[in-house]
């Protein structure tokens, strides 16, 4: 998503060209309170909210996703806090801190805060008192055109043991039904409503479907389906329904064979196709509780332009399975250079850590790649020519049978001073 928001400048461009036009609705015969969300670029969807007495100002995720509210602080000195508007706890006449500090690691992202407590406003609706956390440390974050999260998933999966805003909305009345629901649009005019769900956004009968446990908001999925065929989950599976993700996850193995039935073809870790094609190409249908939500091409596919040549990428995302629960251990196939294995012949395992700057391994393994690309050993380190970086290959790291290749600029550092 932030390579994606960052290319070219597109996500500053944007910023210009589409300025916040808010506005907030009480609808009338209606107990929803309708709130504004900001479409970027099909990716993500933002709001504003206020935090402490005065109220400051931050954009957020509504995030069904996740439990947490937090937003980044004074306290954080991470490259991605410094770009985002930072709560200023000492001008809040009601801001209460905790030394409970927590952890949250996500698709794209991860952070690191301490519970605290003040008034939160998303519009009319006040909740006092709310829990939220204050960043000290963020990774990932740091092109992204937001300040934080608001979490509006369950208090079962909470990582501070706090009350999720919604919850505690509901708690202190200021809402007078349980319940939220979205409007995401291609346009203008996406809302998150609170407390009801206005009619005017939708046409016929709304679909209710029961969750398969509470907790989140996981639901079963009966099939996937093009042109009449089930292409995949054809015994039935879960889906979980998240606002903060910007695509469509899989496992990789039915999403490899979704981007085979429209003939997508592979370069590198992605599957493209013309984007001539996508008018021709059929809708997926998700088939949920008996119902069909067909997801037409224009939907399930990025456009991209590259040499003045028009293609699409496929906006599904590789699922990778852990090889054990209680941490982000993963198996690799194997490490490659120029189509010859280099190292991990026979499959590993790799640690998935945003904690850590560099891409460690087992000495000799590391060695034999520092000889293979001909660096120059200098006291405890590597050297190689800079003006040699534009011709060094790739490394290919091969993760559950997709290649993912990492160029010479992205695993060589460059040292000022130095040729």
């Amino acid at each position: 998503m932030r390579k994606i928001l960052s290319e070219k400048n597109m996500l500053n461009n944007f910023l210009k060209e589409h300025a916040y036009r808010l506005y907030q609705i009480s609808s009338p015969g209606s107990n929803a309170t309708i709130h504004p969300l900001r479409n970027i670029m099909d990716m993500l969807y933002v709001g504003k909210i206020t935090i402490g007495t005065p109220p400051q100002e931050f954009q957020v995720v509504f995030d069904t996703g996740s439990s947490e509210l937090w937003v980044s602080s004074l306290f954080c000195p991470s490259p991605a806090c410094s770009t985002h508007v930072r709560f200023r706890h000492l001008e809040s006449s009601t801001f209460r801190p905790t030394k409970k500090t927590f952890r949250i690691t996500y698709g794209s992202g991860s952070m690191k805060g301490f519970l605290a407590y003040d008034t939160v406003r998303i519009g009319d609706l006040v909740s006092t008192d709310q829990p939220f956390g204050l960043s000290l440390a963020e990774h990932g974050f740091e092109d992204t055109p937001f300040d934080g999260i608001l979490g509006l998933s369950y208090p079962d999966i909470s990582l501070t043991g706090g009350i999720p805003i919604f919850d505690n909305l509901k708690k202190q009345g200021a809402v007078s039904e349980p319940v939220f629901a979205f409007y995401l649009g291609k346009t203008k005019g996406s809302v998150v409503m609170f407390g009801g769900v206005d009619h005017r956004y939708y046409k016929g009968e709304l679909n209710w479907v029961p969750l398969t446990q509470a907790g989140d908001w996981r639901v079963h999925m009966d099939r996937i389906s093009m042109k009449r065929k089930v292409i995949a989950c054809s015994g039935g599976c879960e889906a979980l329904v998240d606002t903060g993700t910007s695509l469509i996850i899989g496992p990789t193995r039915l999403v490899k064979n979704i981007q085979k039935l429209i003939g997508a073809t592979p370069r590198a870790s992605k599957h493209y196709v013309s984007c001539f094609a996508v008018n021709i190409l059929p809708s997926i249908i998700f088939t949920i509780n008996g119902i069909n939500y067909p997801v037409p091409a224009r939907a399930y596919i990025l456009k991209k332009s590259e040499l003045d040549n028009p293609f699409l990428q496929i906006s599904l995302l590789n699922w990778i399975p852990m090889t054990q629960a209680g941490d982000w251990h993963i198996n690799m196939d194997c490490i490659s250079m120029k189509r010859q294995v280099i190292a991990c012949s026979g499959g590993c395992e790799a640690l998935v850590d945003t904690g850590t700057s560099l891409i460690l391994g087992p000495t000799r393994l590391v060695n034999n790649i520092q000889k293979l690309i001909s660096a120059t050993p200098r006291g405890s380190e590597h050297y190689v020519s800079c003006f040699a970086v534009n011709i060094l290959p790739s490394i290919i790291f091969t993760i559950n049978g997709i290649n993912y290749p990492v160029l010479a600029r992205a695993y060589i550092l460059k040292v000022r001073g130095e040729p």
